[in-house]
């Protein structure tokens, strides 16, 4: 009987953890999904993870192909910077 109760326990416990954690992931997304302004803040710190701290790319409304060449020169200035420091030569 103990055992079952125990056992009944550890259940709940793990339901309400997995409904908990769910619900911590899932509100990030509501509130992007419904305000513009979270929609892009979140684009920008993406925008600073990928090219680097101070430097964002989402200034006003601009479309995916000009975020996409800025990030591409970025990395590739990136590169070269690091081929020229490091005398090797990329391929």
């Amino acid at each position: 009987m103990t055992e079952d109760l125990v056992r009944l326990q550890r259940r709940v416990d793990y339901y309400l953890f997995d409904l908990i954690l769910l619900g911590c992931v899932a509100d990030p997304i509501i509130y992007a999904v419904r305000m513009r302004p979270v929609r892009l803040g979140y684009a920008r710190i993406w925008n600073s993870v990928v090219q680097g701290a101070g430097r964002y790319c989402v200034r006003g409304r601009r479309d995916g192909a000009a975020v996409r060449r800025q990030i591409r020169n970025t990395i590739s200035h990136e590169a070269q910077t690091l081929t020229t420091q490091t005398g090797l030569r990329s391929n």
